[in-house]
């Protein structure tokens, strides 16, 4: 590993995310992570120091009962969690969100040096073009954590070309199931992607090796059993209530258009919009880099093997990018991922078949850096201006969703005071029922005034749901709210929710909070 390009891939990422963010984190939130992340970094760091338990029980949140957490981005928040003993703890998450788009920087440069033989500049020039692609800044702007950890893919065809290379030795086994294990934990989206990559990497590179077709069986059956081991967990049912539940499924939901769970033709050329950079999670971008696209062209006739490997990667994540069908010249065609359909692929549940364009970003990463290795001189400066152009043009595609700004937590003096009340009671946090946006953001005020509350991730209706149907009939009860152990009762935006504020002001006296925070005390 070359010292000054691992510094200079650093300072590429700090750059780049501290602009995007116009400034840093600390004491703030907001940028590239959602609010409810930063909830779990506390959770996790609560369960590391004992104070929480790992069973994934908790009542800190959904009160009065106890809710099961099912947390995914295990990777950053295990080292976000420690860092927020020493700091913000807001900053430690985005010190890890940083961290991981440098560590995919890093592994996809050392992918495509080994499969191509470039020098150790182009390669890591040629990485940016997956490390910021317009795929990769979407999941930036969104704040989708899972997602960001777009090294899993490059580290888990790393390790099973190193295999297929050199041989598949037991610890080289156990490191393969491993990093697959460690995928699927920390970001399930990739892990979808894992077995369509791995498959077209072990066609096109084990006749190459002396492992062969042995070789092939061996990384495929590896990953699959590391696979499986999150699959089983992250399906498992659980009696009682789910208070983070990853890429829950709402019922009668209808997506809004600019979510894209399925690629077009021209979005994967040019990322279009539109955009609201205002929201959060709901702005899928599925481009690759229209500047490395064509500046790869001349690549696509080279004959070389690694050439061949990242046409093919580029070709198999655009088409399946597109989805089971698609209508085109008066026809609607069926494609490839069609078969996901039949065979019921976990992804169809979702949807999302648009995440398929990192591996196709991937792939045109690994077609640059082939034919940059091949221009005699200055091969470095190419790809790097190719990588910095293509950079450019994908932040200017997506530029409705920049800068995502930090901000202040909001009515912290509020929940401030309530932390400073001798007087324990957990919170009731009105209207009950939410988007998961708004009760991620209500998150944040658990981690200042510590008390249990009655908020999770999502809460879609009332009725119907046993726990906030009972809250609802004890809000009209001081006597019996206090009994069943609430101190403490927040209206947010009382403006749009004036019968609520009208009734709580004739129950328990006039709001103590701010005009766009209610609170009262339960006597």
């Amino acid at each position: 590993m070359n010292r000054r390009v691992l510094a200079l891939e650093g300072v590429i990422v700090l750059a780049v995310l501290v602009g995007l963010h116009s400034g840093w984190a600390t004491g703030s939130v907001g940028g590239g992570f959602h609010p409810g992340h930063v909830w779990a970094v506390d959770q996790v760091a609560a369960m590391m120091s004992g104070a929480e338990s790992w069973s994934g029980w908790t009542r800190r949140i959904g009160a009065p009962d106890p809710v099961h957490l099912r947390l995914i981005g295990w990777a950053p928040l295990l080292i976000a969690a420690p860092l927020s003993w020493v700091m913000d703890t807001g900053y430690a998450m985005w010190v890890a969100m940083a961290l991981g788009f440098a560590l995919t920087a890093r592994v996809t440069a050392a992918l495509l040096e080994r499969v191509s033989g470039a020098d150790p500049w182009v390669a890591s020039a040629s990485a940016w073009v997956y490390t910021l692609s317009p795929f990769a800044l979407g999941v930036l702007a969104n704040g989708q954590l899972a997602k960001m950890q777009l090294w899993c893919l490059p580290w888990i065809l790393l390790i099973a070309d190193k295999g297929l290379r050199s041989g598949f030795t037991m610890p080289r086994v156990v490191a393969l199931w491993v990093a697959s294990v460690v995928t699927g934990f920390t970001s399930p989206s990739v892990g979808l992607i894992v077995p369509v990559a791995l498959g077209v990497w072990v066609v096109l590179r084990a006749g190459r090796t002396r492992m062969g077709g042995v070789g092939a069986v061996v990384s495929l059956v590896a990953v699959a059993a590391g696979l499986a081991v999150p699959w089983l967990v992250h399906t498992v049912e659980v009696t009682g209530t789910a208070g983070l539940v990853p890429a829950a499924p709402v019922p009668g939901l209808n997506h809004p258009a600019a979510l894209s769970p399925v690629a077009t033709m021209g979005s994967l050329v040019i990322a279009t919009g539109p955009w609201d950079g205002i929201q959060s999670a709901i702005n899928n971008v599925s481009g690759i880099g229209v500047v490395a696209l064509l500046a790869a062209i001349p690549s696509l006739v080279v004959a070389r093997w690694s050439a061949r490997l990242g046409v093919s990667l580029l070709a198999v994540g655009g088409i399946c990018a597109l989805g089971p069908t698609i209508n085109a010249l008066g026809y609607k065609w069926v494609l490839p991922a069609q078969l996901m359909e039949w065979t019921g692929y976990p992804i169809v549940q979702s949807g999302m078949y648009y995440r398929f364009a990192q591996l196709a970003a991937l792939g045109l990463a690994l077609v640059l850096c082939e034919g940059c290795r091949r221009i005699p001189r200055h091969a470095w400066a190419v790809a790097a201006l190719v990588a910095g152009l293509n950079a450019a043009e994908n932040i200017r595609e997506t530029s409705t969703l920049w800068p995502r700004m930090l901000r202040a937590i909001p009515h912290a003096a509020i929940m401030q005071a309530m932390a400073d009340d001798p007087v324990e009671g957990s919170v009731v946090e009105l209207p009950l029922g939410h988007l998961d946006t708004e009760g991620e953001r209500r998150l944040l005020g658990q981690l200042i005034h510590g008390r249990d509350t009655t908020v999770l991730a999502r809460n879609m209706v009332v009725i119907g749901q046993p726990r906030l149907e009972r809250i609802a009939r004890l809000i009209d009860q001081p006597s019996a709210l206090r009994s069943a152990g609430f101190r403490y009762i927040l209206l947010h935006e009382p403006s749009r929710n004036r019968e609520a504020f009208r009734q709580l002001t004739l129950t328990y006296g006039p709001s103590q909070g701010s005009r766009q925070l209610g609170m009262w005390v339960v006597p």
